[in-house]
C-alpha cells in the first residue's frame, strides 16, 4: 500500500463537515448496522429488490479437462479493470429511481440491474495498474497484484459477460437517459410514491435496445468537483483490508477510517 494510502487509512475520524449530503444519505444510514452487514465481493449485500422482475439467462458454462492460461493475460477490452462496484441499492419507490437517475448525471457512474432483481452502482475508471499502452495489468503475476484480483473466478468472468457490449440478456445498464425512460414504464401507488408495477425483463431489454449508453467519462465537462462517501463495516479479516487497498488502486478513490465505519470517497463532478 502506498504511503499516501496508509495516511488516508490511520485517519481515525471523519471531520463532521465531510458527513454525506443528500442522497448519499441512505448509504450512511445503512452503516449503522456495523459488523452484521454482509459484505460479498466487495459491495455490501442489502435485500435483492423484489419490484423488479427477476429474469435468470441460461447459462453455459465450459469447463476445461486441462487448466487453461489465466484469460487475463489475452483480455483486450478488460471490464473489471475499468470498473469498481461500489453499492448495491434498493429500489422501491419512484424516489429511489431519482437518486440513481442523479448519481447519472456525475462523471464516471453508471448502474446496473441484474437479472435478480439486483441495482449496482459502479464508479468506471480504470485502475492505476492497468498498463494503457498494452490494455494488460502491468502487476500480474508479481507479489505487487491485489489479493482480490488474485482471488477472482477469471475464467468465468461476469464482467466479460455483461460490459463487453451495451446489451445484455442477464444485466441492464443504464444511463441518466435509460433511467428517465424507465421512471415512465413504471408505475406507483398513487399514496406512498412506492413501485407498484414494472415492465418486463423482456420488454426492457427491447426498449434499451435502441437507446445508446453514453459515455461516463465525458459526463459534466467543466462541471463543479464533488465528492461521495459510501459506508461500509469495518474489516474484521485481512482480506478486508486487502479490499481497501484494492479499491485505492483507481484514481478518484480514498478511504477513511472511522469508528463505526471505514468510507469510500469517490471523486466526480456534476453537470
Amino acid at each position: 500500500m502506498s504511503k499516501k494510502g496508509e495516511g488516508e487509512l490511520n485517519r481515525l475520524t471523519i471531520p463532521a463537515e465531510t458527513q454525506p449530503q443528500g442522497i448519499e444519505q441512505g448509504v450512511t444510514q445503512r452503516a449503522k448496522l456495523g459488523v452484521n452487514h454482509r459484505v460479498k465481493h466487495g459491495v455490501k449485500a442489502t435485500a435483492s429488490v423484489r419490484a423488479f422482475p427477476r429474469k435468470r439467462a441460461s447459462r453455459l458454462i465450459l469447463t476445461a479437462a486441462a487448466p487453461s492460461p489465466n484469460p487475463c493475460l489475452s483480455c483486450a477490452d478488460t471490464p473489471c479493470c475499468k470498473r469498481l462496484p461500489l453499492e448495491r441499492i434498493e429500489v422501491r419507490s419512484r424516489a429511489d429511481l431519482e437518486t440513481l437517475r442523479k448519481y447519472l448525471l456525475h462523471r464516471w457512474f453508471e448502474v446496473g440491474l441484474k437479472d435478480d432483481g439486483t441495482w449496482m452502482l459502479f464508479y468506471q475508471r480504470p485502475c492505476r495498474n492497468l498498463d494503457p499502452r498494452s490494455g494488460l495489468c502491468a502487476v500480474h503475476g508479481t507479489l505487487q497484484k491485489p489479493w482480490t484480483c488474485k482471488e477472482y473466478p477469471s475464467h468465468h468472468c461476469w464482467y466479460q459477460r455483461v460490459f463487453r457490449t451495451e446489451q445484455c440478456l442477464e444485466f441492464i445498464r443504464f444511463d441518466a437517459r435509460r433511467i428517465a425512460i424507465l421512471l415512465e414504464m413504471v408505475s406507483y401507488d398513487a399514496d406512498t410514491g412506492e413501485i407498484a408495477d414494472v415492465p418486463s425483463w423482456e420488454e426492457m431489454i427491447r426498449i434499451f435496445a435502441s437507446c445508446p449508453l453514453d459515455d461516463p467519462s465525458t459526463r459534466a465537462p467543466g462541471g463543479a468537483r464533488k465528492e461521495f462517501r459510501f459506508p461500509v463495516p469495518p474489516p474484521q479479516k485481512e482480506r478486508h483490508l486487502a479490499l481497501f487497498e484494492f479499491r485505492q488502486n483507481f484514481p478518484g478513490v480514498r478511504i477513511l477510517r472511522g469508528k463505526r465505519a471505514w468510507v469510500t470517497v469517490v471523486e466526480t463532478y456534476e453537470a
